[in-house]
């Protein structure tokens, strides 16, 4: 028997027609693999679920609403309020939700194309960033081959 592999996508609008393709495509590829593929729709249900289980693989929407009482602890650049997708990377690859996040893959979509916020993703510790919709196949299949290559270890 394979160990499960457990994918986590953090979308807080994840009802609409980009959002809604990406996760069936997501399903059409991993389920096959016997890949869990659950889904945060906030950042309180983001940090319950990366703190019960310990996820192989994230994917972060890069804007988010911040709610009431959220504290940055990202420090030395000016990232934007907008962007937590950022800072739940940056507490992900600093171990604020425990140490497994420091080395797992954590993919950012972002619609944003300014070289600015990709930078504040690498700069925090993301994987790779890509575009919704545009490149959401190539994010796919990036994670899918990870998954195909440790279920055959």
């Amino acid at each position: 028997m394979t160990n499960m592999r457990r994918l986590l996508v953090f979308e807080d609008e994840p009802y609409n027609y980009v959002n809604d393709l990406f996760h069936m495509h997501l399903h059409d590829q991993l389920d096959e693999l016997g890949v869990d593929i659950d889904q945060a729709i906030n950042v309180r249900d983001f940090e319950r679920k990366v703190t019960t289980v310990k996820r192989d693989v994230l994917v972060l929407d890069i804007m988010a609403l911040a709610p009431e009482g959220f504290c940055w602890t990202l420090t030395g650049s000016e990232v934007p309020d907008a962007l937590v997708g950022v800072e739940l990377l940056h507490r992900c690859r600093v171990g604020l939700y425990g140490s497994h996040y420091k080395g797992i893959p954590i993919y950012m979509r972002t619609a944003r194309g300014e070289a600015d916020v990709r930078s504040y993703c690498r700069e925090a510790g993301a994987s790779d960033c890509f575009d919704p919709g545009a490149d959401d196949m190539k994010l796919i299949e990036k994670i899918k081959d990870m998954f195909a290559v440790s279920t055959t270890v």
